[in-house]
């Protein structure tokens, strides 16, 4: 996972804390990537991380950015809160973490 931090895909606004590009395979779902991400940005194992489902059902959020076979790749993005901060998910392929104001 890459990780470009500072980075802010809605503009001068504020700023992420951590601006990650995602390759999501069937080892890895979104939602794992988005543990992760939530790892590093808070240094703690992701073991050590509250639940996701407290926050989001990880399986709606994988089927959310599934791929579909019926039709073309649509722009889609869901906002969450989780362990203290703001989630965005963008497309399937970035998760940026804000702090919550």
């Amino acid at each position: 996972m890459g990780v470009d931090e500072g980075e802010d895909t809605r503009g001068a606004r504020e700023s992420a804390i951590l601006h990650s590009n995602i390759s999501p395979t069937e080892a890895e779902s979104v939602s794992t990537a988005v543990v992760e991400a939530m790892s590093d940005v808070a240094e703690t194992p992701p073991v050590e991380l509250p639940p996701l489902y407290n926050s989001i059902e990880p399986a709606a959020l994988d089927n959310l950015f599934a791929p579909r076979e019926d039709g073309p790749d649509r722009s889609i993005s869901t906002t969450f809160t989780y362990h203290g901060y703001r989630v965005t998910v963008e497309d399937g392929v970035t998760v940026a973490i804000y702090p919550l104001t």
